[in-house]
């Protein structure tokens, strides 16, 4: 099987899936976010070749994981940016490298956008 690391825009279906696992690990940092909002935001954030941006980890047409790249991930801090987050891998599949390969992807989208240089903040699932 391959793993294949795709803009989360060119496979808009998993866009739920994904909202529902996000919602479910973090859905206490943001208590007055339902999950139809958070729907709405991850879909918003589907970006291609710009920030935000999300990318997942896909085997066989099945979401393995993913990644964000935000402008910023807090209010107070808005010149922390571009920023790493939303780094999740489904637990069946942690252990095998996929977060790795979802971090270097999302750094090299951070680069081709200019970013030599960036923080990073990594909530990991």
């Amino acid at each position: 099987m391959t793993l294949t690391i795709l803009p989360l825009a060119e496979i808009p279906h998993l866009i739920p899936e994904l909202a529902r696992l996000h919602f479910a690990q973090w859905g206490h940092l943001r208590p007055d976010e339902s999950l139809e909002q958070r729907t709405a935001r991850l879909r918003g954030s589907c970006g291609r070749d710009q920030v935000p941006n999300v990318l997942v980890a896909v085997e066989e047409g099945a979401l393995r994981g993913s990644a964000m790249l935000l402008a910023h991930d807090m209010d107070t801090r808005p010149e922390l940016t571009p920023w790493l987050g939303g780094v999740y891998v489904l637990e069946p599949w942690r252990r095998r490298g996929i977060g790795t390969q979802l971090v270097a992807a999302i750094e090299a989208e951070a680069a081709r956008g200019g970013a030599d240089r960036w923080p990073r903040y990594v909530q990991w699932a």
